[in-house]
């Protein structure tokens, strides 16, 4: 045998995690050729294959380089190597891949217009000056346009479009940063861009010009239209956004009547950190947010009364910046922006150029800035809020789905279909959980129908084949009535609410379900094994894993018109507090005296309701949690922070053992807040009320005994009430980090129980 051939030695390595479509093979290529390595790389439906053959220290160096130096947006979740023959490889190519009937490898999120490309953009003298779709293997669409697996070219919505040979040589040049960058396009090639001023009937305005002075055209039109006063929906990366002044207040009115969002709060677009701070205070924490590679919404205090009229139930302002080169655009014509998602009340995320004729006969928008590259999977801006420096997602799209969560434990394949309002579901298999961006709430029929649309694609695209389908143990959820209907060959397993939520937070933390753990779950609306609402409760889990104990909850109370309660809030101070001042109240009464049978509940939710009902804060609402957040905006408006959590003032309650069950009873309190309300203004209130409730979930936790606590449940998107029990417990708390601690995030709960 040669003795130079002694000397060669030739790995197989396969690399698995979020390693397809974030350079990851010309990063492999550059290191093989820095080497002097031949062989050759690829992606698989595994992730990405890689063949090397060279000197055993070379081979060595190589190898640890990509462990060590993977690309920024690369993410390695195994790396197994082995040894081979050497084949005669004479050079390191990429060659393509070949499509497989199970796929493994992961679909990265979308990512935001990164550095490199947008001083390209800036930059008069490119060819891409100005490219509303400038992107590279660093940044761009992913997710959105992704149509099967392996992430290739053929397997998105740029495959209709040929590039051009400029873009053909970057696309094939492996030291280019767009080398298999698959989106890879330019005016010359790629998508085209136009206005539409009465109904889809796209590209027949401007056909005369070339696809750069279509956009030019189009982009100056809707800033003119922006400019007086009206309403523009614009193409987005996972959905259009409706975009508006913010500074008229007739135009955001209108805005509001039209999407019939009287009081919910729009979120803002600025350019850069710096408008932002002259609105809003943003800390280091909510600074690293707003400009990360996911560019959410990031909720900040308000410290200018001139946007009161954005967000009026609250004290926050919804602000992101730029996440595509076209919102750098408008960012850089507009101070600020309304851009809030292009939908009507309760209804799915507009994604389709069909979509728009809707928001035309509705009189929505003057004219929509659109082009003709499809959006394959549609998924809204994500929106998180800091708690004590810490990100606390609120909803989790665009940016983060469908980058997975891992799980400690194997799971046999699994689908979750979540809960009935702010819905998730969620696709097991392994030791991933995929969670499905934000459905909306299920009890419209068009999010029910844009639900099950997206199931079916989720199992295509991510090739599962689930052998349990898990649901809500409510019966009547849409949601649950689906699997029962049309999954009839699975195995449908129900898991209660809350044991979901409790689980979803010990999967989140990383944490071992068999440990002693106590849960803390308190939302709005949760069905319970004694056939209650639910909404505050304390429960330990079993050895078995599926089973849970109850070992303690606030003591029942009645909702005086059931579901009607939940919409009308005062209906429910009556309950609590005897009467409400409402004109209603001795009708409330007489059902409350009479011997019809009315639900009752444990539910934290409905005493914010009540209580903030009470105060005279609200007595319909126009959304889930209107009470809740005005609740604690009412705080705000006298103390600060640091107030709040030097705060001892509380109401009286008692806890008391009955059958092994801690109940609390918050009738005390109810009757001091009743009192209050003639002597001590009402943000006082709101905080000893605040406070009260924390110190009670507390101490009932200190009686049951705890090891270690999960904090789960829509009540802890209370920054008030999240802050101040995470303090209390120390370390031993553990709070939601990867999903959203309200219902979007109890799919993640669902898929583990039903895959172990």
């Amino acid at each position: 045998m040669d003795r130079l051939a002694l000397k060669q030695d030739r790995k197989q390595i396969k690399v698995t995690g979020l390693v397809q479509g974030v350079g990851f093979r010309p990063t492999v290529y550059r290191y093989a050729v820095t080497h002097r390595l031949a062989g050759f790389v690829k992606n698989t439906s595994q992730g990405v294959l890689i063949d090397v053959t060279g000197t055993p220290k070379a081979v060595k160096a190589f190898v640890k380089k990509i462990q060590k130096h993977p690309p920024a947006l690369a993410r390695i979740d195994s790396l197994a190597t082995r040894t081979l023959k050497p084949a005669g490889h004479k050079c390191f190519k990429i060659t393509r891949s070949r499509t497989a009937l199970h796929t493994e490898a992961l679909i990265t999120p979308d990512t935001a217009v990164c550095p490199d490309c947008l001083r390209e953009f800036n930059n008069p003298k490119e060819r891409r000056y100005q490219y509303p779709l400038i992107n590279c293997t660093n940044c761009g669409p992913r997710y959105t346009i992704t149509t099967g697996r392996p992430y290739d070219r053929p397997q998105t919505t740029m495959k209709p479009f040929v590039m051009c040979d400029e873009c053909a040589r970057e696309y094939l040049d492996p030291a280019d940063r767009r080398f298999h960058a698959e989106p890879n396009s330019c005016f010359v090639c790629g998508p085209v861009h136009d206005s539409v001023e009465s109904g889809p009937r796209f590209h027949k305005k401007h056909r005369h010009k070339t696809a750069r002075e279509r956009f030019i055209s189009a982009f100056h039109t809707l800033c003119k239209k922006i400019g007086r006063g009206q309403i523009v929906a614009v193409k987005g990366l996972g959905g259009y956004h409706l975009a508006v002044d913010p500074f008229n207040r007739k135009a955001v009115l209108r805005l509001r009547k039209k999407k019939r969002r009287m009081n919910r709060a729009f979120a803002l677009m600025a350019g850069d950190i710096n408008v932002i701070k002259n609105y809003a205070h943003c800390s280091r924490s909510e600074q690293r947010a707003l400009i990360s590679k996911e560019r959410p919404i990031v909720l900040l205090t308000k410290k200018d009364k001139r946007l009161d009229h954005i967000s009026p139930d609250n004290n926050k302002l919804g602000c992101m910046l730029p996440a595509t080169p076209l919102q750098h655009l408008f960012a850089n014509k507009f101070e600020l922006l309304v851009m809030t998602s292009a939908n009507l009340s309760g209804e799915p995320l507009m994604s389709d150029e069909r979509d728009l004729k809707k928001l035309f006969d509705h009189h929505v928008i003057a004219a929509a800035l659109t082009h003709n590259r499809k959006i394959a999977n549609k998924c809204d801006d994500s929106i998180l809020q800091v708690i004590d420096g810490k990100p606390a997602l609120i909803r989790r799209a665009r940016g983060y789905v469908p980058d997975p969560i891992s799980v400690k434990k194997k799971l046999k394949p699994v689908l979750a279909l979540g809960a009935n309002l702010k819905n998730t579901f969620a696709l097991g298999s392994g030791h991933k959980v995929f969670l499905s961006p934000h459905m909306g709430d299920l009890t419209d029929v068009r999010n029910m129908e844009h639900f099950k649309k997206q199931v079916a694609l989720f199992l295509q695209l991510f090739a599962i084949k689930p052998k349990t389908i898990v649901t809500d143990a409510h019966p009547d959820y849409e949601n649950t009535r689906f699997a029962e209907e049309r999954l009839y060959n699975k195995r449908v397993m129900p898991v209660y609410h809350h044991y979901a939520h409790m689980v979803s937070c010990i999967v989140d933390n990383g944490l071992d379900i068999s440990d002693d753990i106590l849960g803390i779950i308190c939302d709005g609306t949760g069905f319970g094994t004694d056939g209650h609402i639910w909404g505050c409760e304390f429960l330990k889990t079993h050895r078995s894993t599926h089973r849970f104990k109850r070992l303690g909850h606030l003591k029942y109370f009645k909702l005086p018109g059931g579901e009607q309660a939940i919409a009308e809030p005062y209906r429910i101070a009556t309950a609590l507090f005897g009467d409400s001042g409402h004109k209603n109240d001795s009708r409330i009464k007489k059902l409350l005296a009479s011997k019809i049978p009315i639900p009752q509940t444990s539910s934290l939710g409905r005493v914010f309701d009540g209580v903030a009902a009470c105060l005279k804060l609200i007595d319909k609402v126009e959304y889930e949690a209107q009470a809740a957040i005005l609740l604690e905006s009412e705080v705000y408006k006298k103390y600060t922070d640091d107030q709040i959590a030097g705060c001892d003032l509380t109401y009286p309650r008692t806890i008391t053992l009955k059958d092994k069950m801690y109940i609390i009873d918050l009738g005390l309190m109810f009757d001091e807040i009743k009192r209050d309300k003639n002597k001590t203004d009402t943000p006082t209130i709101a905080l000893k009320f605040h406070k009260t409730i924390i110190r009670t979930l507390f101490e009932t936790a200190q009686k049951i005994g705890f090891n270690k606590v999960v904090l789960s449940g829509g009540c802890f998107q209370n920054r008030i009430l999240l802050s101040g029990l995470s303090r209390l417990f120390g370390k031993k708390c553990h709070v939601h980090k990867q999903v959203p601690a309200n219902d979007a995030g109890i799919s993640l709960g669902q898929a583990y129980l039903g895959g172990l």
